[in-house]
């Protein structure tokens, strides 16, 4: 997927030593992204992911897992696949493994829905992905609506705590 933001100067590129994927320094964002060097399929697993370490609190380069488990990737590349809100890839926590949600071409830069994984996160930001569905400032599932979250594809344990915090709003109602 050709990001519109990303219509930038590369300054640097690193192909990972899995040879499907390289990472691209940008200017003047000043980021770094991970791009398909290869074709994948869409629903197609395109890479396996494991921990590296396990946290009990997210920070900006971990991924949660489950309800109290936010884990450094390996491989630690991953961690440059960045937000998008037409996102091309997911992070599937039930099998560990990074999906092609629509086919991916050579060229095209891997990106994940923030909130398929992460319920609360620790560095909100303005998301610039340029796409029409863009939400804005992405903070995580706990700050989008049961009717956002239903458009996309998002984690088990995502998934039953927007069912929890459903039922704690009838109740309180």
């Amino acid at each position: 997927m050709k990001n519109p933001f990303l219509t930038t100067i590369l300054i640097e590129v690193h192909t990972v030593e899995d040879g499907r994927f390289e990472i691209r320094e940008c200017v003047p964002q000043n980021h770094r992204a991970l791009f398909a060097r290869a074709h994948f399929d869409a629903d197609e697993a395109i890479i396996g992911f494991a921990a590296s370490e396990v946290r009990t609190e997210p920070d900006r380069y971990t991924v949660q897992i489950d309800r109290d488990s936010h884990i450094v990737l390996d491989p630690l590349y991953l961690q440059y696949i960045n937000h998008h809100c037409n996102p091309n890839v997911m992070f599937d926590c039930r099998t560990m493994e990074v999906r092609a949600l629509r086919a991916i071409e050579p060229g095209d830069e891997l990106t994940f829905f923030y909130p398929s994984t992460e319920w609360s996160m620790e560095e909100p930001f303005a998301c610039h992905c340029g796409s029409p569905l863009c939400l804005g400032r992405i903070r995580g599932a706990a700050f989008l609506s049961s009717a956002v979250l239903a458009e996309y594809e998002v984690n088990p344990h995502i998934a039953e705590l927007v069912r929890e915090r459903a039922l704690n709003t009838v109740k309180a109602g």
